[in-house]
């Protein structure tokens, strides 16, 4: 999807953010706030490049995590993965931009349904192989929208998806043995 200089795009949000929406196959529409200032530092024309991971694909990543949430929780994918990023075109020449340590976030809806107690955005950490929610959280109010589904706020690009945890502690009694 090209983006629009933010002057003339009639999707703009406000002077801090653009409101694109994003077509995708299974989750429907998946609109994303862009921060203005992200876009202005690409230059040539800006693309953001957002794709549905096949289950084919998912099934090479790991399904659940303990390194997100609380000590004793365990994650467990609960949404379709999503990869967003952001190109520039320049003379037939395409570069995917680093985006990373944002000062304002960058916001999008990856499930049309509501967030449930226990869910958490996730990126996957390529470097270490898990699940992480380092950069990323659910999003609590979205800059001119209005909150239906899930949300999630992140300082980096990557792939993302929703965790839905479960703190083992609070299964068993204290005192209580898994024999």
């Amino acid at each position: 999807l090209k983006l629009q200089p933010a002057n003339t795009q009639n999707a703009s949000l406000s002077s801090d953010y653009q409101n694109v929406q994003v077509s995708t196959g299974l989750s429907g529409q998946m609109p994303v706030l862009l921060p203005n200032a992200v876009l202005e530092n690409l230059t040539g024309n800006k693309i953001l490049v957002v794709t549905e991971l096949a289950d084919a694909a998912v099934q090479q990543l790991p399904q659940d995590s303990d390194a997100v949430g609380a000590d004793n929780a365990r994650g467990i994918l609960s949404s379709h993965v999503m990869e967003v990023s952001l190109a520039a075109e320049s003379s037939g020449t395409v570069v995917v931009a680093q985006v990373e340590g944002l000062a304002m976030p960058i916001f999008f809806r990856i499930r049309e349904s509501d967030a449930i107690e226990g869910d958490a955005c996730v990126f996957y950490d390529p470097n270490l192989g898990v699940w992480s929610s380092e950069g990323i959280s659910l999003a609590q109010s979205v800059p001119g929208e209005n909150v239906t589904g899930t949300w999630c706020q992140t300082s980096h690009l990557s792939l993302f998806a929703v965790m839905q945890t479960i703190d083992l502690g609070g299964l068993l009694p204290d005192g209580s043995e898994t024999g």
